[in-house]
């Protein structure tokens, strides 16, 4: 046998390994703060996040209100879903009250108001506290197991919002098919007072996250006329509860993140890559971070 082949393969040098493949924005800034940077959902759990590019001048103002409002619609919608499960007996047993409610924020918390009929006026029926700080109802009126005798009338902003949701609902859109949740929050601007009703599509199996289909409603500042119908997304899925640590996002609506996204994270307890238009952003609890444009096609 010739010895030749044998000294050759001895000589032939091995084909350089491919160089590593670079980790997407979002994966670099996850190695960086940690998988486990949100675990639970909370409004205290936004981690501080490293230094990234700068957010486009034009769109700071446009992600401070989605950091905002996003952080006010996981607060108002946690404390209805709290309330609901609190007076879940009274719900189900008093026939005079309609499943409806309005939240109300301030410094004491988020009020939550069920609003029913009772003989010929309508108002509040029950009332729940909600503490963000506890993160449970303090304080229910009338107390458990005590039935109102004449509905209270609702504060005028209250009215308003209540008003404004009621409108919003009978407005042209495709609600989520397995149920929403309505949170109504103040809008101001440069045509004045408003509202912003949303319609929460926050309702998943277990080990699936809800992903899309919410619908905000801008109404006039009586509550009384819908102004526009916004659609914060383009679908609406489940998706298997994510392996790695974040869920990715392809958002094509806007070139920043919305609120809705800000909740979404909130809610789950996961980081998010929204990848739009402008590049890569990554949404950390309240936090909305800009991790860099879209490289150029050519």
């Amino acid at each position: 046998m010739s010895w030749l082949p044998v000294l050759l393969a001895g000589c032939v040098r091995a084909p350089p390994a491919p160089p590593p493949t670079p980790l997407s924005p979002c994966d670099a800034l996850v190695a960086e703060i940690g998988p486990d940077a949100l675990t639970t959902p909370s409004l205290r759990l936004t981690p501080r996040l490293p230094p990234t590019p700068d957010i486009p001048a034009d769109q700071v103002e446009r992600v401070a209100y989605s950091e905002e409002a996003g952080a006010l619609l996981f607060m108002e919608e946690r404390a209805s879903r709290k309330a609901r499960e609190q007076l879940a007996p009274a719900l189900a047993t008093d026939a005079r009250l309609s499943l409806a409610w309005a939240t109300d924020a301030d410094a004491s918390g988020v009020r939550v108001y069920f609003v029913g009929e009772l003989g010929e006026g309508w108002g509040s029926l029950y009332q729940a506290l909600y503490d963000p700080a506890e993160d449970r109802i303090v304080e229910v009126t009338p107390p458990p197991g005590e039935r109102p005798d004449q509905p209270t009338p609702l504060p005028p902003d209250v009215e308003a919002r209540y008003r404004a949701l009621l409108t919003a609902s009978l407005a042209d859109f495709e609600l989520h098919p397995e149920g929403v949740v309505p949170v109504v929050l103040p809008l101001s601007t440069a045509r004045g007072e408003s509202w912003m009703v949303y319609f929460l599509s926050s309702e998943a199996a277990e080990d699936t996250v809800q992903v899309g289909g919410h619908v905000a409603v801008w109404v006039d500042a009586e509550g009384r006329q819908v102004l526009e119908v916004l659609e914060h997304s383009a679908g609406s899925d489940r998706r298997p509860w994510p392996t790695d640590a974040w869920l990715t996002l392809y958002h094509d609506l806007t070139p920043w993140p919305l609120e809705t996204h800000v909740y979404t994270s909130l809610r789950t307890g996961l980081p998010l890559c929204v990848e739009t238009t402008a590049g890569s952003w990554a949404v950390v609890g309240q936090e909305v971070r800009f991790l860099g444009s879209r490289a150029p096609v050519e």
